[in-house]
């Protein structure tokens, strides 16, 4: 019986081992030093690739991408943090309006916003989203979702989707009001803007849609 409970225990580790490697994170770092964003992990396609989690999808999947966007400025500041998404070309807007694709800021009651058939995100300030108020060492995460309907057309096999994120930036120093320590996110007042960034990324959402029979035959 120990024997058993031993094995059981070493496969269950192997088997949490096999999972916890496969999943990647993005990361949307502001560096408050060199006034710019830096974006990891990147990959063969654009080194600001941020979704790692979405390629090789097929019919009937459903994934998710972590995002972690943090204001690693080393000073004192707080900064308001926008999101502004496209598509890069027709093509890519012919082939992603066929999926749906949301985005959750925060944990799972965060605030959702959804894909619109322009490649924009479902939000107001002409396209922009407020990400969160981020004090210096606060971070905010992101959640992705997509999901690939199982009656995909197969003249999407091996299709590759482009959606360009803009980032941009607003700091502020930091008040004597405001809380100490600092909050992940904080609260979206309206504050003096004393400097405004924009940062561009070009991250990739790769997409291999294989054929919809493929499934069917290895089921």
């Amino acid at each position: 019986m120990k024997k058993w409970m031993v094995l059981l225990t070493m496969l269950m580790t192997l088997l949490t081992g096999v999972v916890s490697v496969g999943a990647v994170d993005g990361h949307v770092t502001y560096d408050g030093n060199a006034r710019a964003f830096i974006f990891a992990p990147g990959s063969s396609y654009s080194p600001t690739d941020l979704f790692p989690d979405l390629k090789g999808v097929m019919p009937g999947d459903t994934r998710t991408q972590k995002i972690t966007v943090r204001n690693d400025a080393a000073r004192n500041v707080k900064t308001n943090i926008w999101l502004r998404s496209e598509y890069a070309d027709a093509a890519s807007q012919d082939f992603l309006s066929k999926l749906s694709l949301s985005l959750t800021v925060g944990n799972e009651n965060g605030q959702a916003y959804m894909f619109s058939p322009s490649g924009a995100l479902t939000a107001d300030n002409d396209g922009w989203i407020l990400l969160g108020t981020l004090y210096s060492g606060g971070e905010v995460d992101l959640t992705l979702a997509l999901a690939v309907p199982t009656d995909l057309d197969n003249r999407y096999m091996d299709k590759l989707g482009t959606v360009d994120w803009t980032f941009k930036v607003e700091e502020f120093d930091k008040e004597p009001s405001d809380p100490t320590p600092p909050p992940k996110t904080g609260e979206s007042e309206t504050w003096p803007v004393l400097l405004v960034i924009a940062g561009s990324a070009l991250a990739v959402i790769l997409i291999v849609v294989l054929m919809t029979g493929k499934r069917k035959n290895e089921t």
